[in-house]
């Protein structure tokens, strides 16, 4: 009874979110989100809930409905998974992984760059926090945990021994999050190199050139990948290859997918009984998100700007941010408008406070149209035979976690003008959407 009020509550929340994707914008916004998975919420099946346990994990337990099952269902994902491998030789051999892990909740997460892993330790810290019944009071959502909480787990998962340290985890609920690869390395892109990162020059092939990572293009990242992949050296993590989750080795109870992110976190702080930050999420899931990402987006290159301005000036730094948060669709089309001595001399918080009404003020159709169209224009004009060979590079993630490696997507939009994202001299200027018509 208590699974399948858990269930329930799922399905009433996914309802009401479902609600805001029905209005559409378009021609352009049918045409893109018609073939992406991010704007696919998909219903949850209302039937009863039973536990199975599988050969393969000591005493796993696994929830899963008794029929239709919808496939974007993280369950079903993992029972996906499951067969997936059975057919499979991706084995690594390997009987360790790093994981977080709250005994409390008996709960086993492993984290993997550029997949929500900031969010989901931080996720891991609230809850540890609220368990100790910290003297400030509770702390509510994973948002309310500061990013310099959420320290990377040295935990490890022995498969030998289905422990964590001394702890029996052998019955966990035990979950992974992954999105398309595809889509994780414009992710990566778009954090690491259009917002001004001075760290991630190690990529550029250009050796003794501190300055690489600043006009480093999309194009080179995906060369760095398949270069790399070949040469069978490890890839930066933020771009690499998901063993480090050993997805055959484990019996991963439920898997996340990025593209369907609101409706799995409800499952799994559902099914983990963190109704409280559930609901204070759902209050202003959209506004946290948003002043999340300005925060963190804004925080890192004021730390960085003596490095920064070794290779660019700080308003053109500025606009990097601007735009860069304009394309994960944090804020609209507005162009930057902070110059000369305001943008050398402005502060931290009121560049911060700049970027949440620029947010504010744009709409959820415009800021959602940015990120599509963004994602298309980095992709349309990459070579068929680099992202054949991105396929080749990631073919046990497509295979294992059901992703459509199908890259005609990318040329759908042919025929309408690129709006210039990634032409990094123009962001003082709005971007003009009825430039696609």
């Amino acid at each position: 009874m208590i699974l399948r009020r858990v269930h329930l509550s799922v399905r009433r929340r996914r309802n009401i979110w479902a609600l805001t994707m029905i209005v559409g914008t378009g021609m352009v916004i049918y045409l893109t989100l018609n073939h992406f998975p991010c704007s696919e919420l998909m219903p949850t099946s209302e039937e009863k809930i039973y536990q199975v346990t599988t050969p393969d994990a000591k005493k796993s337990s696994i929830l899963k409905d008794i029929k239709d099952l919808p496939v974007e269902d993280g369950f079903s994902r993992a029972e996906y998974l499951r067969h997936a491998c059975e057919n499979s030789i991706h084995r690594s051999g390997n009987k360790k992984v790093r994981v977080s892990f709250d005994p409390h909740v008996n709960a086993v997460y492993c984290p993997l760059c550029k997949i929500a892993s900031t969010f989901l330790t931080r996720m891991f810290r609230m809850m540890a926090l609220n368990y100790r019944k910290i003297p400030n009071g509770t702390v509510n959502t994973p948002f309310d945990v500061p990013i310099s909480d959420a320290h990377p787990s040295t935990d490890n998962l022995d498969l030998n021994k289905w422990t964590v340290g001394s702890k029996d985890a052998s019955n966990s609920f035990r979950f992974m999050f992954v999105r398309s690869p595809f889509d994780m390395l414009f992710s990566a892109y778009v954090d690491k190199f259009v917002g001004p990162n001075p760290y991630f020059n190690r990529l550029s092939s250009a050796e003794n050139n501190q300055c690489g990572y600043a006009n480093y293009s999309f194009r080179q990242l995906l060369e760095y990948v398949i270069v790399t992949d070949k040469k069978k050296k490890s890839l930066d993590c933020h771009v690499a290859k998901w063993d480090a989750c050993l997805p055959c080795e484990v019996n991963y109870t439920y898997i996340g997918k990025m593209e369907t992110f609101k409706d799995d976190i409800t499952s799994i702080l559902s099914a983990l009984g963190q109704f409280r930050s559930l609901d204070a999420m759902e209050a202003k899931s959209a506004k946290l998100h948003a002043y999340d990402a300005i925060q963190d987006s804004v925080s890192g290159p004021f730390e960085w700007r003596k490095d920064i301005e070794k290779c660019m000036s700080w308003p053109d730094a500025l606009r990097r941010i601007w735009r860069k948060l304009q394309i994960r669709g944090v804020i609209g089309t507005k162009g930057f408008s902070i110059f000369g001595f305001e943008a050398e001399s402005i502060s931290r918080t009121d560049y911060i406070n700049v970027l949440k009404k620029v947010s504010e003020e744009s709409t959820a159709n415009e800021r959602r149209m940015m990120k599509q169209l963004s994602y298309i224009e980095a992709y349309r004009n990459i070579p068929d035979e680099i992202l054949d060979s991105i396929k080749h590079v990631y073919r046990n993630e497509f295979n294992l976690f059901n992703f459509s490696n199908d890259s005609k997507v990318f040329r759908q939009l042919d025929q309408y003008s690129a709006l210039g994202f990634f032409n990094f001299s123009n962001i003082d200027s709005d971007i003009l959407m009825h430039n696609l018509h």
